[in-house]
């Protein structure tokens, strides 16, 4: 009643209040987190499926952080490389990887203006707002829902029906000098 007498109609929240709704808030982005460990169990084999969860972790870990702060932003930035070096390369993935590098690594350096820096960045929390897309696109990657090719240069071996040449040597039959004992090799190279 004070509050409505001073004229504040809208008082400020109490902190215990603040807490709940930033539990409520952690606890629905855990549960989308997880939500691919739930429903692709089948795919936790793949290593290109487990490097790009621990990405999605990389980027979770700050985005749902209410007291992150700026040097905590790396974090996600590396969850950001390691999605974009294990995508295959389109134009959206490009834009997305370089509007947060813009954003969140750019923005606050002297390149831009201190004016901008305080209305936008300080006031809008504006180094998440690339973070978001780029961190549900990882989700829907992860369920299936936006197939993603990958690249074949790296990390997982190709699955069946995939050329042999993307195999490994030890995995097509084929004999590997890093197989072969140290005499041998030396009689092959003499």
């Amino acid at each position: 009643l004070a509050a409505r007498a001073a004229g504040d109609l809208h008082p400020a929240p109490k902190p215990d209040q603040l807490a709940g709704g930033l539990r409520r808030n952690c606890n629905a982005g855990l549960a989308v987190l997880l939500t691919p460990l739930l429903f692709r169990r089948d795919r936790f084999g793949d290593a290109r499926f487990r490097v790009k969860f621990m990405a999605s972790v990389l980027v979770f870990s700050v985005l749902f952080n209410h007291q992150a702060e700026s040097p905590s932003y790396a974090i996600a930035m590396i969850g950001m490389a390691v999605w974009f070096a294990t995508a295959a390369p389109t134009r959206w993935r490009i834009s997305l990887m370089a509007g947060a590098f813009v954003v969140v690594n750019l923005g606050s350096t002297d390149l831009m203006p201190r004016e901008w820096y305080r209305a936008f960045y300080i006031g809008w929390a504006l180094k998440t707002v690339p973070l978001i897309p780029a961190w549900i696109v990882m989700q829907l990657e992860l369920l299936g829902v936006i197939r993603d090719a990958g690249r074949r240069d790296n990390l997982a071996p190709a699955r069946d029906g995939d050329p042999a040449g993307a195999l490994p040597p030890s995995e097509r039959g084929e004999p590997d000098e890093r197989d072969v004992a140290a005499p041998q090799a030396l009689e092959r190279r003499g």
